[in-house]
């Protein structure tokens, strides 16, 4: 995208300041800016384009925990768990809740073995799969008993 700029390091990419891209050009131009193309970087900063240095470590494997988390809640809740695991289950004499347990333990504990790998991966030679890549790479569950009546069994 198109942005006014000054004060440019040419060497990083780092703007110093930016603005627009709406308003009076002439007014820019007489203040020192330039319509440059940029793109913001993780941290709210400005760069040129093709400048925007990588976010650290620490930024990506945030974005991994919390991909791993919305995906095991969005599955958990599809099943009507919303407040509570279904790991709670474990043990109880409703045959389903049972077997849900069951189920949900091993699907979790393969849900964050896949996340551990990537992410271990990651840290150590700072490569890993985008965020919409590892969101794909996630295991889905499978349930074992299907639901048959309204409520839940």
């Amino acid at each position: 995208m198109q942005r006014y700029v000054k004060n440019v390091d040419e060497t990083t990419g780092l703007c110093g300041e930016v603005a627009g891209p709406d308003g009076d050009p002439a007014y820019f131009e007489g203040h020192g800016f330039e319509l440059r193309d940029v793109e913001e970087a993780y941290n709210g900063l400005w760069y040129l384009v093709g400048k925007v240095p990588p976010p650290p470590a620490s930024v990506i494997i945030a974005k991994y925990d919390k991909a791993m988390e919305a995906h095991l809640f969005a599955e958990r809740a599809a099943r009507g768990y919303t407040t509570r695991e279904p790991s709670d289950y474990k043990g109880s004499s409703v045959p389903r809740w049972a077997s849900d347990a069951e189920d949900w333990i091993a699907h979790r504990d393969q849900v964050m073995l896949y996340g551990l790998e990537v992410e271990n991966h990651y840290k150590e030679t700072g490569e890993g799969p985008t965020i919409e890549e590892f969101k794909a790479g996630l295991p889905k569950i499978h349930w074992s008993v299907e639901i048959t009546d309204n409520n839940g069994q």
